[in-house]
């Protein structure tokens, strides 16, 4: 074997000393420069194996219209070896995996808002490319709705999750509701699901709510989806003795309780401003620069209108 120094810089020192390890291994350098080194080596006879390698290429493909998918995917794992192999993406929708090597691989398609089959054959590669293969998806099963609060009003800041109630890991969806407060799952196996909406918790003073329902999906199912709402919202608008609205001004909410949580929120170009998500109280809204200000009752789930006008 031999050995030779490099500069802190990982680059061989000027007039490099190449030397060669003796019968029991050992080996010395001399004339090397007053910093630091790195000792690299060289090892004669290295022999190094190379194995064949393939390339796979397919389409997850939408049936029965046998369309490609634009969000699809898939995955291959070596089920001898327990690894994955890693794969790109085509503009036209084609997908290939490259340097795979032989071996028996399980398949794992999908499409975004359709349903995979409960199970793809394992792909057997040998020493040649694999290409033309075609893995379908359909478009399953779909749960809609609107999430509302006790009172019938959207609520617009929950998300819905769903889970199979035989624990299937594959029967499992989850979507944000929009900001009417409708929802949609889609490629969803039919059966019976455990379904969850949840608030989250907000500005670390309104706990976070959820509720749970069981619903049997099959076809397109619609549920609404009520959740008890403990805040309430403001809505309003600033206006000046002349009528005219004040832009761009803050708006101070105090609540009555000195220990519950007070905000402020600017408005907007129309003199308008909203506050969401506010817990129960009574609130004094000032307008900070004027002598504006009114008392209002926020109550849950309920939105609360404040007009701020000068008399």
């Amino acid at each position: 074997m031999t050995a030779h120094a490099v500069g802190p810089d990982e680059h061989l020192l000027p007039d490099p000393e190449l030397v060669t390890t003796d019968a029991r291994g050992k080996f010395q350098l001399t004339r090397l420069p007053r910093t630091p080194v790195r000792v690299g080596q060289h090892v004669d006879g290295l022999v190094v194996h190379l194995t064949p390698a393939s390339r796979v290429t397919g389409r997850v493909v939408i049936e029965p219209e046998h369309a490609s998918c634009p969000g699809a995917g898939f995955m291959l794992r070596d089920e001898a070896l327990d690894r994955y192999v890693d794969v790109t993406h085509e503009a036209d929708g084609t997908l290939h995996a490259d340097g795979v090597i032989p071996g028996s691989y399980a398949v794992t398609a999908w499409c975004d808002g359709y349903l995979s089959a409960a199970h793809y054959p394992s792909l057997v590669v040998g020493d040649r490319d694999v290409g033309g293969l075609v893995w379908p998806v359909t478009r399953g099963a779909t749960l809609r709705g609107r999430v509302v609060s006790q009172h019938g009003a959207p609520i617009t800041d929950a998300s819905v999750t769903a889970n199979g109630v035989d624990n299937d890991s594959a029967k499992y969806a989850r979507e944000q509701v929009t900001a009417t407060g409708d929802y949609v799952l889609r490629g969803m196996r039919p059966g019976r699901y455990t379904v969850k909406v949840a608030r989250p918790h907000t500005f670390g003073t309104v706990p976070a709510v959820e509720s749970t329902t069981v619903v049997d999906i099959a076809g397109d199912t619609r549920r609404e989806l009520t959740l008890v709402d403990t805040s309430g919202s403001i809505t309003g608008y600033v206006a000046g003795s002349d009528g005219q609205a004040l832009t761009r001004v803050f708006v101070q909410a105090t609540p009555a309780n000195p220990d519950a949580w007070s905000g402020r929120v600017r408005t907007d170009d129309a003199g308008a401003f909203g506050l969401e998500n506010i817990p129960p109280g009574e609130y004094r809204l000032t307008v900070e620069g004027t002598e504006l200000a009114m008392t209002i009752q926020v109550r849950a789930g309920y939105v609360t209108t404040a007009p701020i006008r000068a008399k």
